[in-house]
């Protein structure tokens, strides 16, 4: 966004891979608790397929889809060839419909609930501009995103320079939205 003549950017979304991955996670019950980057559950229910899973395939499973979202949050400029890998993965055809529809659908509520996003514009206007000016920089180098996820609690993580992932509860709370994005403004700069 512009401020005066230099000019600064910050993206956030709510992206469709990330949502239909963290679905097809839920829904089939594999176990992400040893990635410290993979979220909270969904904040909403969702069915429980695990019986369209194998248990001898349970365990490759979990980690074919770590990799995948590894892969959607490391490389969010090309999120479908993530998306591919994760659509070939021979567990995903049991929930793959349902994870499309149930990403689209949650999607749309958050936004028509929050057309402007969980974090106000005025404190990522003004931490962009702290950081600009406490690390002596101009405007114009502030860089970041975000990947606003519904999912449980107050959580986020910097997912790489430049780039968060935040449950929207934690978003949307002003202290940690000043948290999240000087992480994300700075580890673009040193990244």
């Amino acid at each position: 966004m512009s401020a005066g003549k230099e000019s600064w950017e910050f993206r956030g979304s709510l992206g469709f891979p990330t949502h239909a991955a963290l679905y097809v996670r839920d829904a089939l019950g594999l176990d992400t608790s040893a990635d410290d980057v993979a979220p909270p559950a969904l904040a909403t229910e969702v069915p429980d397929r695990s019986d369209r899973l194998a248990r001898v395939d349970r365990s490759s499973a979990g980690d074919a889809r770590l990799g995948v979202w590894h892969a959607l949050v490391d490389r969010p400029d090309s999120p479908f060839v993530a998306l591919e890998s994760l659509t070939r993965a021979p567990f995903i055809a049991a929930v793959w419909d349902e994870a499309v529809l149930w990403s689209n659908a949650a999607r749309r509520r958050a936004a028509s609930a929050d057309p402007a996003g969980p974090i106000r514009w005025d404190i990522v206007r003004a931490v962009a501009a702290g950081v600009a000016g406490d690390l002596d920089v101009g405007l114009e180098r502030m860089r970041a995103g975000a990947e606003f996820l519904l999912v449980r609690g107050h959580w986020w993580r910097l997912a790489r320079p430049g780039l968060v992932v935040a449950s929207v509860q934690a978003a949307s709370d002003p202290a940690s939205a000043k948290a999240l994005l000087r992480a994300a403004f700075v580890s673009a700069l040193e990244g």
